[in-house]
């Protein structure tokens, strides 16, 4: 089926009081997203919108939204909707959590791949 005239296939655009645009598409699974930055030409908007529809397209696409929850508060909250696991599970999924989070701060402020690749080899190891 064609595009309307004046009408984008995927997407749109908007054109910003600043004189900048900013883009919206639905993400796979219906929800509406804005993207994170502007755009000083509709042009640049459009390769942005068309970039990340080929990404979705090619299952490579991942929504910016998941990087915001933090591991710590994700275990907390994942521990908590299981009223059924004993004391001594709660303590060793919060200690493991709890090492494994400063474990990653560490690698990510040092900046070196030998740290990250020693953490890695440590957690494979450990997990059988």
């Amino acid at each position: 089926m064609a595009n309307r005239e004046g009408h984008r296939r995927f997407g749109n655009i908007r054109k910003r009081e600043s004189g900048r645009f900013q883009i919206r598409y639905p993400g796979p699974d219906g929800r509406m997203r804005t993207g994170p930055d502007t755009y000083e030409r509709k042009g640049d908007a459009e390769r942005a919108l068309t970039l990340i529809e080929a990404q979705m397209m090619a299952g490579e696409w991942t929504d910016p939204d998941r990087g915001k929850v933090k591991l710590a508060d994700y275990a907390a909250t994942w521990i908590a909707e299981r009223p059924g696991l004993r004391v001594r599970t709660v303590d060793l999924y919060t200690w493991r959590v709890t090492l494994l989070a400063s474990r990653q701060a560490h690698c990510a402020l040092s900046g070196r791949d030998a740290d990250r690749k020693a953490v890695h080899a440590n957690d494979q190891e450990m997990a059988g």
